[in-house]
């Protein structure tokens, strides 16, 4: 039978009347509730289905009864290591959770039962990402000059070396790896002509793997955000662990400094999109950190953490001399560029998702105060902009840093809300249309307007709205959660956009968008509740 959830959590209503916070926190316990668990330990037990190889992926069933293990294929796999990153935090969290739960001598056989399986999971995930961020070293190349024909036939004509300018090394992140062996539905090969796939490439297993290249900043992200996460709430029970995370941190940061933040590729195809049409990303070199001081910052913090806290001391005073480098070249422009990225609210909305998670840690693990200011300075620059979107996994990140209860109360309140999301989804075969409403029940404006709001002293604020032209309509304040279009990662879309989803009920999406505001959310709230530490007030302007 097609897998559905139970009834009752579909109703918000009901969500909202269930046991009481507990008074021994302070900011309660507001998720610790049976229909939240219930929900939440109905999607832990759906997401094995959508776990592959180490990795969530979304995928099609054979039919809309989406019964367990019929899948038709998997699809998205350019964006799966982001999304299990966010997962490995999630489970991360969990095992945290858990862990503390134990320790206060709480209800030992449901906590230990969730500890084993959160450990579980981020095992899989380490190990996974231990392959996607090492056997590049195995991706090696030779000088061989021709003209690439074997894309689609409006791409022909990519001038290709070959490759053999730049070796294969450990530290170039690949998208998703699975084994050639692997059953095709599941098998990133299946397709032998397919764009960006590399191998088979050995790797220490012993194993083949066919892989996917040509790696964004969003899977960097996404990785980043997993390890380090789990390095600081996992591995101080498995040594073996925190010296991978350690390692892998370090590799994905020194490969990127090697190249001065470029990214080389070991093969050989000269992409230039002003000519081509093409994307950078499939070029053999890409300026992936070089103009993103968020990204980088980033990088380099996780690295400085991993070496502070298990390398060595002469891992240490390398991090520290570059970051050092790195304050002086990015801190002057990292506030700027936040304000440059705001300034486009509906383009691109999955770099908030990225400056979330990547902000996160950034803020999180500064030691100095003063720095730790800069830096939630330009995280409230974006904040500003970002803030009321209706988004719980931003609002619990942003919970997680100021310790402000009316995130809490939002990021509580919203992802209880994402349950209607997935239950209109269900039942409208996973596509939405809201544009019927533009006019009645919603204000509905062209895709590209943007007002700018300044803030003035005096209490009124100056509204200057930049025209927009696109046929395509949007909603002119963000949707209700509910109303949202089906997606793989439903927090990272753009909350005015109208109408879409894959318009298959075949089609389902893991879930890892509502477990990872569960997770953090109760970690927060019942193993370590965040002290006040609101953003610096940012002055505007603000983007709509």
């Amino acid at each position: 039978m097609r897998p559905r959830l139970p009834i009752v959590l579909a109703i918000t209503g009901l969500l909202a009347a269930s046991a009481p916070a507990r008074a021994e926190q302070p900011f309660g316990a507001p998720l610790d509730t049976d229909a939240d668990l219930t929900a939440a330990s109905w999607f832990e037990d759906r997401i094995l289905d959508h776990f592959h190889y180490g990795q969530i992926h979304e995928q099609y069933y054979v039919d809309s009864e989406r019964a367990e293990g019929e899948i038709l294929t998997l699809v998205g796999e350019n964006d799966s290591a982001l999304y299990t990153g966010n997962y490995l935090a999630a489970e991360a969290f969990r095992y945290a959770l858990a862990a503390q739960k134990l320790a206060a001598g709480e209800d030992a056989s449901f906590w230990e039962a969730q500890k084993a399986q959160a450990k579980s999971r981020v095992d899989q995930m380490v190990e996974q990402f231990h392959l996607l961020i090492n056997i590049s070293a195995a991706w090696q190349t030779e000088f061989d000059p021709r003209v690439n024909d074997d894309r689609e036939p409006t791409d022909d004509g990519y001038i290709d070396f070959g490759g053999g300018v730049f070796p294969g090394e450990a530290g170039l992140l690949f998208r998703a790896c699975t084994p050639v062996d692997a059953p095709p539905p599941l098998n990133v090969g299946r397709d032998p002509g397919r764009d960006r796939l590399v191998g088979p490439l050995d790797w220490e297993d012993g194993e083949q793997y066919y892989c996917l290249d040509a790696t964004s900043r969003d899977a960097y992200a996404g990785v980043t955000f997993g390890l380090a996460t789990a390095f600081d709430l996992v591995t101080a029970d498995d040594p073996a662990m925190r010296e991978t995370i350690r390692h892998d941190l370090m590799a994905m940061t020194d490969y990127a400094l090697k190249y001065l933040w470029n990214t080389p590729r070991p093969h050989g195809e000269v992409v230039v999109p002003e000519l081509f049409g093409g994307n950078d990303l499939d070029n053999f070199v890409s300026p992936l950190f070089v103009y993103v001081p968020m990204a980088r910052l980033n990088m380099l913090q996780v690295a400085r953490h991993a070496a502070r806290e298990a390398g060595t001391a002469e891992h240490v005073a390398r991090y520290e001399a570059l970051w050092a480098e790195e304050l002086a070249s990015q801190v002057p422009v990292l506030a700027a560029s936040m304000e440059i990225d705001a300034a486009g609210p509906h383009g691109g909305y999955y770099k908030y998702h990225l400056h979330h998670i990547t902000g996160f840690n950034l803020v999180r693990l500064e030691q100095d105060p003063v720095l730790r200011e800069v830096f939630a300075q330009a995280f409230g620059v974006m904040d500003a902009t970002t803030g009321d979107d209706v988004n719980a996994l931003f609002e619990a990140i942003t919970f997680a840093l100021t310790g402000e209860e009316p995130r809490l109360d939002d990021a509580v309140e919203h992802h209880r809300q994402w349950l209607d999301y997935r239950a209109n989804a269900d039942a409208n075969g996973n596509v939405v249309n809201n544009s019927a409403a533009c006019g009645t029940t919603l204000t509905c404006v062209p895709r590209d307007q943007v007002d700018m709001v300044q803030p003035l002293p005096e209490g009124e604020d100056l509204i200057v709205s930049q025209p927009g032209f696109d046929d395509r309509q949007r909603a002119q304040d963000p949707l209700p959660v509910a109303l949202r279009y089906p997606a793989d990662f439903m927090w990272q879309k753009d909350p005015t956009i109208l109408d879409g989803g894959p318009n298959d009920p075949r089609w389902e999406s893991p879930g890892a968008d509502f477990l990872l505001p569960y997770w953090m959310i109760r970690y927060y709230t019942e193993a370590a509740p965040p002290a006040l530490s609101p953003f610096p007030a940012w002055p505007g302007p603000i983007f709509r």
